[in-house]
């Protein structure tokens, strides 16, 4: 009877231990509120460079966990006529889901040269490859436009996931390794930027997050961790520093052995790629007429995207990831469409490497017609 009254004590105290300590912080907790003292997490906006800022300023992009961003649905696109962003974020005719007919459908990934940057949608290859295979062959073609500015390999294997996936394409094209890949990450590499976001948005984090944008206290704690490290500014201004040697070493980038981290390493490229290639091939792609699943699943075709030859010379590094390329095309891992050589082939008297390009990695619309059209000659022989 003694020790179950010594007990009985001892959780009394417990529970006023605790009940004291509650109302404790709930005195600061109001204080603080009173006198409204904030101090909010330092903003980390991903920035990225992209032509004109617009996945900075949100213009045409919006942001996203899985790909970092993508079209805004509804933004005005600044080449064509009053051209916008369809309702499902990707540049072009919207299509449905289901297949209503045989037609075929082909899905294009790839950065901003496959979005269609400086061209209207009409010149851009993709829809240029579905006009040539009518053509060639009389089939009616679908065509989904995935490209986005700024992407890599990487967030076009979220791209796919996340959006072109369920359209369940025939023919998937993949133009990837001509500029964004070998860039500086962007504090991080692609893959850990993504799982990071990914992670973020778990129920135990989105909660954490709650506490500590609502609980005054919690802004209290974080005040105090940052002046035990020598407060925000000395922080900043670490963070500073840190840049300035960062991009100290960004004339190197160019360099097949730059020891800074890319977005997408060499490895990574071939990696991402060949995952992307599995997944593709891995959906069957619907026969409009019988309804039924290929077992083949879709056909994954890469593609070489062009740049100028001053790129090259200034970023080496770049031809490595075309190399790779075409290593993985001659190991038979996939098809591979060699848009720099039919670049080549198509110079003459009369057609200057100028007249291909707008600047020093886009497409003019002659440009995107010679792309267009080697594409169109890999993939005509499938078809008929």
């Amino acid at each position: 009877m003694a020790r179950r009254s010594k007990l009985a004590r001892v959780a009394y105290r417990g529970l006023l231990g605790v009940t004291a300590a509650f109302a404790v912080c709930g005195a600061v907790e109001l204080s603080l509120i009173l006198v409204d003292f904030r101090w909010a997490p330092p903003e980390s906006p991903i920035v990225v460079e992209v032509p004109g800022g617009w996945t900075d300023d949100g213009k045409i992009h919006r942001k996203d966990v899985r790909t970092l961003w993508h079209p805004s649905p509804g933004a005005r696109i600044p080449w064509g006529d009053d051209e916008r962003v369809n309702a499902d974020g990707y540049r072009g005719p919207l299509l449905t889901v289901e297949r209503q007919s045989a037609t075929l459908r082909i899905a294009t990934l790839g950065d901003s040269s496959t979005f269609g940057h400086s061209v209207a949608y009409e010149e851009c290859y993709s829809a240029r490859v579905g006009v040539l295979i009518t053509e060639r062959t009389g089939r009616a073609v679908e065509i989904l436009d995935a490209g986005v500015v700024g992407h890599s390999v990487r967030q076009g294997l979220e791209r796919w996931r996340t959006l072109v996936r369920a359209y369940r394409p025939d023919i998937v094209v993949a133009a990837y390794g001509a500029v964004i890949e070998h860039v500086a990450a962007m504090g991080l590499p692609d893959d850990e930027l993504i799982r990071e976001q990914v992670m973020n948005t778990s129920p135990v984090v989105m909660w954490t997050r709650r506490l500590r944008s609502d609980l005054r206290m919690a802004h209290m704690t974080a005040c105090l961790a940052d002046l035990a490290r020598g407060g925000r500014l000395e922080l900043q201004q670490r963070r500073w520093h840190d840049e300035v040697r960062s991009s100290e070493q960004l004339g190197a980038i160019g360099t097949v052995d730059w020891l800074g981290k890319r977005r997408v390493s060499l490895d990574e490229f071939e990696r991402f790629l060949l995952e992307m290639r599995d997944e593709v091939r891995a959906t069957g792609a619907r026969d409009g007429c019988a309804r039924r699943v290929r077992a083949t699943g879709a056909r994954f075709v890469a593609i070489s995207m062009p740049r100028r030859m001053k790129v090259e010379k200034r970023s080496p590094v770049v031809l490595e990831y075309t190399r790779r390329l075409a290593d993985l095309a001659e190991r038979g891992e996939f098809e591979l469409v060699d848009g720099r050589a039919a670049f080549g082939r198509a110079l003459r008297p009369d057609v200057s490497p100028r007249a291909l390009l707008v600047d020093d990695f886009h497409p003019s619309p002659l440009g995107h017609e010679i792309l267009a059209a080697a594409l169109a000659d890999k993939l005509e022989p499938g078809l008929r």
